[in-house]
């Protein structure tokens, strides 16, 4: 049955898009936990490297869109800076270094060499950790007004539709491609830091979101996996596990290939989903939608602090796991809920916009006990191109 897609509200909210969003960003914790040392679950990892950032960044773009059009390029760009630099800015001065001092607690048991530990980073630009989506982000926001007269230009679709999701894969892998070739392990050209090369690898996405608000056909057809895709991401998946090339060239194209067409068959199966199922805002819904963006900036430290302080040795490594996990998210949706919607500095640290009373929760919607947990696995050592969210304290 075909479905009607409308251009974006006038206020901005598709409830649908909140709701993945909302879930990618959920998807974060266990990613983080999983590089704390839990080695069983790298499929998370997997997982996330096929479709997460991509989808949060193709979401940014669609909702960049319509706010462009909505306020012009100077209004924009002035609420932006402010919604994502002030974040930014709390996670490098404010919670990154403690991070980091908890990390060599975790890893090495001291903070002996600390201070040469953490020049390191920032000389480095590793200091960012997780903060690099939200450079990502402003760069792609500056870009955005040219951006948009550019994807308004291009004339309609030359091609079949049969055939438009293999040009679409095409050229997403070209768009792609560059990142993979200028970056290897965490060596960049001209002494670039990492976060670059993963502005530069999902540029594509926040692209591809930007023309989806522009052209409401594609908008419709990235709720759709395209049968031809999905058979191209299952052969390039076969090959990947089963005879992988060994020339650095072939294997970065393959790689490549692997994420994109994994993404456009993944992200269309999300949107489908999510608007199948979540096209309707709850209260639940609505307050885990607004606790995200707190949870998203404090989780690495939350991730730190819990595998530190919660001392159950005794428990199986999947209890651990997904103990941690859960916590960490129950953290950022109190934190958020029981402070940043009451106090005007936490709202602009955390979020970058003023609170909202109407965002509050009532306690009885807060678990009031959670359980214990603790890791007795904490090694950081994923090879080269393991699917990678955070350019830090991972290589590439």
């Amino acid at each position: 049955m075909s479905q009607t897609f409308r251009p974006l509200p006038s206020d901005g909210h598709l409830p649908h898009l909140d709701a993945l969003r909302t879930f990618c960003m959920a998807l974060v914790v266990p990613l983080h936990a999983y590089y704390l040392g839990f080695p069983d679950y790298t499929w998370v990892a997997v997982l996330s490297d096929s479709f997460h950032m991509a989808t949060f960044f193709l979401i940014s773009g669609y909702l960049a869109g319509g706010s462009l059009a909505r306020r012009g390029a100077s209004e924009f760009r002035a609420e932006r800076l402010l919604s994502l630099g002030l974040p930014l800015l709390t996670i490098v001065l404010l919670l990154n270094p403690p991070t980091l001092a908890l990390h060599e607690l975790l890893h090495r048991g001291s903070l002996d060499g600390f201070t040469t530990q953490a020049a390191a980073q920032i000389v480095s630009g590793k200091i960012v950790l997780h903060g690099w989506f939200l450079i990502a982000l402003l760069i792609y926001v500056a870009l955005t007004p040219h951006l948009s007269r550019l994807l308004s230009r291009l004339p309609g679709p030359a091609l079949p539709p049969s055939r438009r999701g293999l040009g679409l894969l095409v050229l997403v892998t070209v768009l792609a491609l560059p990142a993979e070739l200028l970056w290897r392990g965490e060596d960049g050209p001209f002494g670039l830091p990492l976060f670059v090369y993963e502005t530069l690898r999902y540029l594509w996405a926040y692209a591809l979101g930007l023309a989806a608000w522009q052209h409401r056909a594609l908008f419709a057809a990235l709720h759709r996996p395209d049968p031809a895709v999905v058979l191209v991401a299952l052969a390039v998946w076969l090959v990947c596990l089963t005879m992988p090339p060994r020339d650095p060239l072939a294997w970065d194209l393959l790689y490549t290939l692997r994420r994109t067409s994994s993404a456009l068959v993944l992200i269309p199966a999300f949107l489908w989903l999510s608007r199948r199922f979540a096209s309707r805002e709850t209260p639940l819904s609505r307050a885990l939608s607004q606790a995200s963006t707190t949870t998203y900036v404090v989780q690495w430290i939350t991730l730190y602090i819990l595998a530190l302080c919660l001392p159950v040795q005794n428990l199986s490594p999947h209890v651990a796991f997904w103990s941690l996990t859960a916590l960490a998210l129950i953290a950022g949706f109190v934190l958020h809920h029981g402070l940043v919607t009451r106090s005007r500095w936490a709202a602009w640290l955390l979020t970058g916009k003023r609170p909202s009373r109407a965002q509050a929760v009532s306690s009885a919607a807060i678990p009031s006990t959670v359980g214990r947990c603790s890791t007795s696995s904490v090694q950081l050592s994923p090879p080269s191109k393991l699917p990678n969210t955070d350019p830090v304290l991972v290589p590439k």
